[in-house]
């Protein structure tokens, strides 16, 4: 899976909250980066060259629309941090796509795709607007993947703009959906933000709790960049409880992560983190100088302005606690002009404070009083209340070394009170998980109980599995039935093979008929010329009586002959109607089947599925090997569903019936079409619908060549072309497969199905002619008068 990784805007952490009581702490801050995975949209996955230019060949070729959306939005998330003139073609032309065709899930990934774009741009406002778009759209197509997802996106946003307590809403909110429909990796991201949300607002327990909950998942999947940037946000936890060997131990694991997905971004955060533990925990202070120019090589390199400024403090930093005012005060200036420039204001403060705190280092008060005064004008509008217990503590500094007493006493009763408001704040956090711990407790209590309950309905579970085996046995006993009723169908072809036979047989003996007649009629001439001959005194009287003879005769001849015609023609009605009649009785009974199938056997699968499954909601499984068996049942059951509805919708397909030929085809092309074999249909002419029985035949046969050159042609393309005009209808199907000799007499005279096929288009008063040569796959042309 693609990960799509935005470091969260989150104030700078300070170090030295409460100097006032607490001088041993450290005088300056330091940044603590971390970094949030964001859930893909659809489902997305890392595109590799090829995938990338499989996807650009598809788009070529004619598509779905649906399908020509899911394209476009995914070559649109590829570029949207690699070329956003790029991102921005496919974004608008997937847009226009959907707007038009109103597919309203290509069109939730759309607005997805472009809040996104803007939220890597810190557009946070704008970005909000897309995300609402977007769960407006996914609650009207009911679609609870893209509606988790876009709750994460939003949760993401508010954390950019410091509102973390209503981002973390809704990432609650997100977590069950993804959970429901079984997609534990955007658990995973989701859990990340939520640790991260957590721990900004000081709930260290919540934080730590998530994380570790986040990165079992990571784990399972084998994801390293969600893994880093939870290993990331463990190294915070534990680095702010001053276990500094572990912190560091997870840092590194995180470095490890990003560097074996190649992802620049998430090791120089990891960098930064590294190097807050080497100078505050290990004392390793050139370590840490290190670590802090790695990192902003790489957030220069790759353009990540909020790195920059969290690697620059924090270089910054260290040279003030080493004396280096000059070198502190220019880094921390360069970081103040980035944050003047960029939408999120919310580091002002402190970058303000730092360049304060330096300038009163230096004895220059005049200038640092100015620079203390932007910091408590920007942090009554963007700053939370440990920072500003910061501005007051060393603005209440600096006047006393001005000698401004009276200035000093109000700041450092503002730091009281602010410090009593965040004590209290503080209490009440305690109560509330004390609060928390006593509820889970009693939760405990309650599993305990069901437990025990749940054993005592263990018995009750064998006996509903014994009941889903007979479901079982049942539909065994379907499927055989339905085996039946296929090779009845297959005898009433034999009994069409043998009627058309017989039909031929009497013709034969017609034939034979009248060459007797002929026969016949030679003789008598022959006799007659003797009799002249014997009897030529009779001349005149004979030579009369044979005329008369003649006359009658030839009247006897035409009146036999026009009986013979008229009998042959009855003969040739009888084979037509007869034909017609067993294509009516076949589709009769592939109705009947399909339909005993769909609202009969596939009812009863169902019915056992949706039992089955919710027994299996009630079930409490002491194994994992039997929540498997369970799980194993159920699949059998849903595919055996799929089969039949499947088998069902081949039979007597729907779109044949409400829709007609050019439909079914084309249904019945796409489930086809995969990697073995690409299928290609052309229709013209055929806008309006033929007559029931014609395209029927027609979808009959053409079904029965396809099925032909899966079973037999080994074939990797096929053509499917209908054209139509004002005289007659052809249809060709034509494959690359490896052919036969169509001039062999074997193949000339054709098995049952050839012999099939050519019935059914003789009865259509059409022809059926097959070219085919080893090697050089087969063309089967049918033609039809219209």
């Amino acid at each position: 899976m693609e990960l799509l990784l935005l470091l969260s805007d989150e104030k700078t952490e300070h170090l030295t909250c409460n100097l006032t009581y607490m001088p041993s702490r450290r005088l300056f801050l330091v940044f603590i980066l971390t970094v949030h995975l964001l859930p893909l949209i659809s489902a997305q996955s890392p595109l590799s060259p090829i995938q990338l230019d499989s996807i650009k060949q598809a788009l070529a070729k004619p598509l779905l629309d649906a399908q020509r959306v899911q394209l476009l939005n995914r070559l649109s998330y590829y570029y949207s941090e690699k070329d956003t003139s790029q991102a921005l073609l496919y974004l608008t032309e997937s847009y226009n796509l959907a707007s038009k065709t109103k597919e309203m899930r290509g069109l939730v990934g759309v607005y997805l795709n472009w809040g996104l774009m803007k939220n890597h741009r810190g557009k946070f406002e704008e970005a909000l607007n897309y995300y609402q778009k977007a769960r407006d759209l996914a609650e009207r197509a009911e679609d609870n993947v893209k509606m988790a997802m876009v709750l994460n996106l939003t949760g993401k946003t508010l954390v950019g703009q410091g509102k973390r307590k209503e981002a973390i809403a809704y990432f609650e909110q997100s977590l069950p959906l993804f959970e429901k429909n079984g997609l534990e990796r955007d658990m995973a991201a989701v859990l990340n933000n939520l640790a991260s949300a957590h721990n900004n607002l000081g709930n260290s327990d919540l934080s730590m709790q998530a994380a570790i909950r986040g990165l079992a998942i990571a784990e399972k999947y084998k994801d390293y960049g969600i893994e880093s940037s939870l290993c990331n946000n463990i190294s915070k936890l534990l680095y702010e409880i001053k276990r500094y060997v572990e912190a560091t131990e997870y840092s590194l694991r995180a470095v490890k992560a990003a560097e074996k997905i190649g992802d620049e971004r998430m090791l120089g955060i990891a960098y930064v983190n590294l190097a807050n533990q080497y100078e505050d925990g290990l004392k390793e202070h050139q370590k840490a100088i290190d670590l802090y120019k790695s990192a902003l090589t790489i957030f220069k390199k790759i353009g990540f302005q909020r790195g920059v400024q969290a690697a620059t403090n924090n270089l910054a930093a260290m040279l003030y606690r080493q004396g280096f005012y000059d070198e502190s005060l220019t880094l921390f200036k360069e970081n103040l002009a980035i944050g003047e420039k960029g939408e999120n204001k919310v580091g002002l403060p402190m970058n303000y404070l730092n360049i304060g705190r330096v300038l009163s280092k230096k004895e220059h008060y005049p200038e640092a009083k100015e620079y203390f005064d932007k910091a408590e004008e920007t942090g009554g509008k963007y700053a939370e209340a440990a920072v500003m217990l910061e501005i007051f503590t060393h603005r209440a500094t600096l006047d006393s070394a001005m000698n401004d007493f009276r200035s000093a006493f109000l700041y450092r009763n503002k730091q009281l009170k602010l410090q009593d408001s965040l004590m209290n704040e503080k209490t009440n956090r305690s109560l509330s998980d004390m609060k928390v711990k006593y509820e889970t407790d009693k939760k405990q209590q309650q599993i305990t109980l069901l437990n025990a309950q749940n054993q005592v309905q263990e018995l009750d579970l064998t006996r509903k599995n014994l009941a889903l085996r007979n479901n079982a046995l049942e539909l065994n006993q379907k499927n055989q039935s339905l085996q039946l009723m296929t090779l009845s169908l297959d005898n009433k072809e034999l009994e069409l093979f043998k009627s058309t036979a017989q039909i031929r047989e009497k013709e034969l003996e017609n034939e034979k008929q009248q060459q007797n007649i002929k026969a016949l009629n030679a003789e008598n001439a022959v006799k007659a010329l003797q009799l002249t001959q014997r009897n030529l005194w009779l001349g005149g009287l004979v030579g009369l009586f044979l005329l008369s003879g003649v006359l009658g005769y030839t009247l006897y001849s035409k009146r036999k002959n026009a009986q013979e015609g008229a009998f042959r023609q009855a003969i040739s009605q009888q084979k037509i109607d007869a034909a017609k009649a067993i294509l009516e009785a076949e589709e009769r009974e592939r109705r009947r089947i399909a339909g005993d199938l769909h609202d009969g056997v596939a009812q009863l699968v169902v019915a056992s599925k949706m039992q089955l499954t919710s027994m299996g909601a009630k079930l409490n499984f002491k194994t994992e090997q039997e929540r498997l068996e369970y799980e194993k049942v159920l699949s059998l059951i849903s595919e055996s569903a799929d089969e039949i509805r499947s088998v069902s919708h081949q039979m007597m397909p729907n779109a044949l019936l409400r829709l007609g030929l050019v439909s079914a085809l084309q249904e019945f092309v796409q489930k086809i079409n995969g990697n073995q074999l690409s299928v290609y249909l052309d229709v013209q002419g055929l806008d309006q619908r033929m007559e029931a029985e014609v395209e029927t035949t027609l979808y009959r046969v053409i079904q029965e060549s396809v099925n032909n050159v899966i079973k037999h042609a080994q074939a990797s393309r096929l053509d499917i072309q209908l054209i139509r005009d004002d005289k007659e209808l052809s249809v060709t199907i034509e494959d690359n497969g490896k052919g036969f000799d169509s001039k062999n007499p074997a193949y000339t005279e054709g098995g049952l199905g050839l012999k099939n096929l050519r019935s059914r288009i003789e009865y259509l008063n059409g022809t059926l002619d097959i070219e085919s040569s080893v090697g050089k796959g087969t063309l089967v042309a049918i033609y039809l008068p219209t």
